[in-house]
């Protein structure tokens, strides 16, 4: 990306306005550089938060050169003429996007992804799917049951059913899966 901007800065480049090559090369490419990284992000983020993060980012390294510590959120915000949410805005936008499909544990047998990770906050108002899935829940076992119900009743994760069975994260995984399989057997 740094040679494409080089090539741009070649291009244009003109004699008679009496500037070095570099002083003229050197913005274009930094540019050509920070507009590639912008722009090819699974995230679109405007251009104006962008900069306030690398803002931030470069005045804490400054600070930090200076007075050998690193300033409290006030001292930047305050330096930078910008609130908190902005400060804080600016810096997330930097984080790498994460799919809840990602795996974050396997232990050479079952996998656990993310998404198995967040409980569903959202209620369900639907009261006849309710009552469908306590009909079929009542051809599971009571510990595949209670699985099933904290899980998607009452919205926990599986680490907090885990601990609550004193059974492992991966064993909670397991049991929902085949009991969904049965779940699935008796609703079709």
């Amino acid at each position: 990306v740094g040679v494409i901007g080089l090539i741009k800065a070649i291009n244009n480049f003109d004699l008679e306005y009496g500037t070095t090559f570099s002083t003229y090369s050197v913005p274009l490419i930094e540019g050509e550089i920070k507009r590639h990284i912008r722009d090819n992000t699974p995230i679109r983020i405007s251009r104006g938060i962008k900069d306030t993060a690398y803002r931030v980012l470069k005045f804490r390294e400054d600070y930090e050169n200076t007075y050998g510590v690193t300033p409290n959120k006030d001292i930047v915000c305050k330096s930078l003429n910008i609130n908190e949410y902005e400060m804080r805005l600016a810096l997330d936008s930097l984080n790498d996007v994460s799919s809840i499909f990602e795996a974050i544990y396997n232990d050479g047998g079952d996998t656990i992804y993310l998404y198995e990770q967040i409980s569903d906050k959202k209620i369900d108002n639907n009261k006849d799917d309710l009552i469908s899935l306590k009909k079929s829940l009542i051809k599971l076992k009571q510990r595949e049951r209670k699985i099933l119900e904290d899980r998607y009743i009452i919205g926990k994760t599986q680490s907090e059913i885990a601990s609550e069975l004193n059974i492992s994260q991966a064993q909670v995984s397991r049991i929902e899966k085949g009991a969904i399989k049965v779940l699935k057997r008796y609703l079709k």
